[in-house]
Formats: structure tokens, sequence, C-alpha cells
């Protein structure tokens, strides 16, 4: 089974779901969610992730480039 982004984005982190989860204002569980695949990020979840962690929304939405970017769209 293919790793989820946000597994990705917090192994990249180097950081817990925990802390993840905190950082963004989410649910351990609901990160947990995420991180198996049960649930996708929402957009609220990806933006959080995208202004806290200065994550590309490019790389979020389809993996693909550098996921550390400093675009703004």
């Amino acid at each position: 089974m293919k790793e989820t982004i946000i597994a990705t984005l917090i192994n990249l982190l180097n950081i817990t779901p925990k802390d993840f989860a905190q950082a963004i204002g989410a649910s351990t569980g609901n990160v947990h969610d995420l991180v198996s695949g049960r649930t996708h990020p929402s957009k609220t979840s990806k933006e959080k992730s995208c202004s806290t962690f200065h994550i590309s929304k490019n790389w979020l939405n389809t993996d693909e480039g550098n996921p550390f970017s400093n675009e703004s769209e």
C-alpha cells in the first residue's frame, strides 16, 4: 500500500502524528485516519499544513515537486 501524503509529510517533518495534530489544530484520531488513508485531508487541514510547515500546496495536492517550496498559490 502506498504511503499517504500526510504520512509522507509527517515523516519528512520528523514529527509524531500527535505533534502534527497539535500544530494544525486537529485531533490525534483525525490525523491517524489521514495517515492510514481512511479519510482525506480537508481543505482546511491542507491550508493549515501549508501555512504551519511552509509546505507547497501543489506538492500536497499532487505529490509532485518540492514539498518545501515557497510558492504562494
